[in-house]
């Protein structure tokens, strides 16, 4: 297969892959993925702009649906559509991109959308921080039993 046989969901199968293990609902990732076809790609970049582009649309969906649930005190619902606005962060997260600026700006809005995320579960999850070589630390979130605080 030559470069310019290369389809939109084989360039992007490990991704999408990725996101279906991470829990991202196929539904929206054939939504994406189908809306980034519908139209040739019209240069190196194209996929990677169409594909982050989406995928913010979507992340923006889910958190005003989140913020809307929250709002009327329906919690467990919030908690699901910003769970999903997190997948939507994440797939944005996942795809190659060499601006490494906005490589980290996608992933600060991924972790800020997943703790927002968090604040709705209703097992308590707190980030802490692990000693990680020598002077550094790696950020974690531990999820805990709905017992425990």
């Amino acid at each position: 297969m030559s470069g310019a046989e290369w389809s939109v969901r084989t360039l992007l199968s490990p991704v999408i892959t990725r996101l279906i293990t991470y829990g991202v609902h196929p539904i929206e990732i054939e939504r994406v993925v189908a809306g980034i076809e519908s139209t040739p790609l019209r240069g190196p970049t194209d996929l990677e702009t169409r594909w982050l582009e989406a995928w913010q649309a979507l992340a923006d969906c889910w958190d005003a649906r989140a913020a809307k649930a929250l709002s009327s005190g329906h919690r467990t619902t919030a908690s699901l559509m910003a769970t999903n606005a997190t997948g939507c962060h994440l797939a944005m997260f996942l795809i190659n991109s060499r601006d490494l600026s906005r490589k980290r700006e996608i992933y600060e809005s991924y972790a800020r959308s997943y703790r927002k995320a968090a604040e709705c579960f209703d097992a308590p999850a707190r980030v802490v921080a692990i000693p990680f070589e020598r002077d550094r630390r790696m950020s974690a979130v531990l999820h805990l039993p709905a017992n425990m605080t």
